[in-house]
């Protein structure tokens, strides 16, 4: 897929780019294990799509953690890596009027299916790293503010998570429907990312509302 001059693609050993100079891993460690486990397999194959300035794939293999129709999607303007969990699975994966379309069988027929509006969850969520304009300055007592919103279910078991250039923090906690948690992660670092990751595959959950973040400022 081609977006703004760079080819995106994936391989055994990740998602890379290429800007017609050399090419450049898009390194998230979550995904390592994924890749590690697509690597090895001997029945598989690729299918993704550039949607909106978002690169839709899907590796065609057994995951331990999500199974194999599960959907990655890296916003290039964001920087930030999610996994879909979706019932099908995918033949194709094809843009058309900015939504993602997928081929797929169902009742030994070949359809398509809009990815945008099936039976699709979230499972993970990781942002780029951030500096918010400070590099130079200390940021620790992270506070994160989230509500999901959860179909079928009054609650949703989540790990929350900031990682800093030091060191990795996070909880599990149990989330209820439509209410905002306060999350404290005694994180400390320059800069940082945060993640959030379902502990169960649940089949409809969202975030509403987005995510806050505070923290405090150590200027030295």
């Amino acid at each position: 897929a081609v977006y703004n001059g760079n080819v995106f693609f994936v391989t055994d050993t990740g998602l890379h780019t290429y800007d017609a100079v050399s090419v450049n891993p898009v390194k998230y460690g979550y995904l390592s294990r994924t890749f590690e486990e697509f690597s090895s397999a001997t029945n598989k194959a690729v299918v993704g799509c550039m949607c909106a300035g978002k690169y839709y794939f899907n590796l065609m293999t057994y995951h331990a953690a999500f199974g194999e129709r599960t959907f990655f999607c890296y916003d290039t303007i964001e920087g930030t890596i999610t996994a879909y969990k979706n019932g099908i699975f995918p033949f194709a994966l094809m843009e058309f009027n900015d939504q993602v379309h997928v081929l797929h069988a169902h009742d030994s027929k070949f359809v398509i299916s809009n990815l945008s509006y099936g039976r699709t969850a979230e499972l993970y969520y990781q942002t780029a790293w951030q500096d918010f304009g400070a590099k130079n300055v200390v940021k620790s007592e992270f506070e994160v503010y989230i509500m999901p919103s959860v179909e079928f279910d009054d609650n949703v078991e989540m790990e929350i998570g900031i990682e800093t250039e030091y060191k990795k923090k996070a909880k599990t906690v149990m989330l209820t429907s439509n209410r905002v948690k306060r999350i404290k992660l005694n994180a400390k670092g320059r800069k940082f990312r945060f993640w959030i990751k379902a502990k169960e595959q649940y089949n409809d959950w969202k975030l509403a509302g987005g995510v806050q973040i505070s923290y405090s400022l150590d200027y030295d």
